[in-house]
């Protein structure tokens, strides 16, 4: 591994943190994330009912698209439980941004107790199929030792392959 310096650590954090603002939103309104938003609301995706039946019939996109409704309120009541079940249906089978949104969630307790742990799993499973979002929060983890021991060259890691 290349050694880091403390002043190239620096900028890539600086770098990262700053990224982590257009990561970190409420309501999961990321910009990796917008085409699978705005295909959730647009007049193609058909009813909420029949989203439902997609995602009930096991397709992934379907289940992380109706978790994404759930969660904002989007055609149906806002309701976190439900957002929680399918996207972890989702996550399951191996979708990364459904996995990213349940590490989100373990980190932030939406409707649930914060776990960092459950959270920087989830994350991995994200950033391990080059999803950058959860790289980059997986970096975070390492960086603040939150649910993965601290470990600056692991977060620098991480982050770069965000970057």
């Amino acid at each position: 591994m290349q050694h880091t310096g403390p002043l190239q650590f620096v900028a890539v954090l600086g770098f990262c943190l700053a990224a982590n603002l257009v990561f970190i939103e409420p309501a999961f309104s990321h910009p990796a994330l917008q085409d699978v938003v705005e295909a959730s609301a647009s007049p193609a995706e058909g009813s909420p009912a029949g989203l439902i039946r997609r995602a009930e019939s096991g397709d992934k996109v379907s289940q992380y698209r109706l978790a994404l409704a759930y969660q904002e309120g989007r055609g149906v009541d806002k309701n976190y439980a439900e957002a929680l079940k399918w996207h972890s249906r989702s996550a399951n089978q191996g979708f990364p941004a459904a996995q990213h949104a349940l590490g989100w969630i373990y980190e932030h307790g939406f409707g649930l107790p914060p776990d960092p742990v459950q959270a920087s799993q989830w994350y991995r499973a994200a950033a391990e199929q080059g999803f950058p979002a959860a790289q980059n929060c997986l970096g975070h983890m390492y960086f603040r030792g939150q649910g993965v021991p601290h470990d600056q060259s692991q977060a620098v890691y991480w982050y770069r392959k965000a970057a």
